[in-house]
């Protein structure tokens, strides 16, 4: 049965890693059952776990940010999370002199390759001024440099949190508005307001609401 031709109602089994995995669900290549990647192996569909990218775009030791969407990629039903501290990738300020004598720094294009392995990406932007944090700023210029539309196509969650009432309003309007232009498949976006007191590192969300949206938007992340 050609599976690439028309969506399917069918029992997906499949080792991956050493752990048996199935769904069932109406699949068709690249869609996700769950948290589930459905792909065309031969005759049959497989289903692998989905593998998620979570960052939050700041430096800081203690960012609320990484933090939230470390939260948020957790609500995505038993998906392999990447964790990544941005403090972990060193690039210079971006200058046209630097790159025509060096070319693009080896932690930029490291990124990228993270970005292209992973299937889905979770990142929650921290504002400053109203907009990028500078570090974060810098590395996604420097990337750009490498391929222009850096997010690769991969579904994405956009967030954004501060300790104020806005949430971090601006910088997340400003990513939903050039992001998906930079290759993102933006499936959805939140802004968590007053961080401090709406979140809790037990329990997450304290407001019904607020918890709510953020369910809502991993849901719609992972729809087919």
């Amino acid at each position: 049965m050609n599976f690439s031709a028309f969506p399917c109602l069918c029992r997906i089994e499949g080792l991956i890693q050493g752990l048996r995995v199935d769904c069932v669900g109406r699949a068709k290549p690249g869609s996700f059952v769950g948290s589930r990647r459905c792909e065309v192996r031969g005759d049959h569909v497989a289903a692998f776990i989905m593998k998620v990218l979570s960052l939050g775009g700041s430096t800081s030791s203690e960012s609320i940010n990484r933090r939230f969407a470390r939260y948020a990629a957790s609500l995505i039903s038993e998906a392999d999370v990447t964790d990544l501290d941005l403090r972990t990738l060193e690039v210079p300020l971006y200058s046209v002199d630097l790159e025509e004598r060096d070319g693009a720094p080896a932690d930029a294009q490291r990124f990228l390759d993270m970005i292209r392995s992973h299937d889905a990406i979770v990142i929650s932007l921290a504002e400053h001024n109203g907009s990028y944090t500078a570090a974060f700023k810098n590395l996604y210029d420097w990337v750009s440099r490498i391929e222009q539309k850096l997010w690769s196509g991969k579904p994405m969650l956009l967030l954004a949190s501060s300790p104020g009432g806005r949430g971090g309003a601006t910088v997340l309007e400003a990513a939903k508005a050039t992001f998906p232009r930079m290759g993102a498949d933006l499936r959805a976006s939140f802004s968590l307001p007053s961080f401090y007191d709406n979140f809790d590192a037990e329990t997450g969300i304290r407001d019904a609401a607020l918890a709510q949206g953020l369910r809502d938007a991993v849901d719609a992340l992972t729809a087919a």
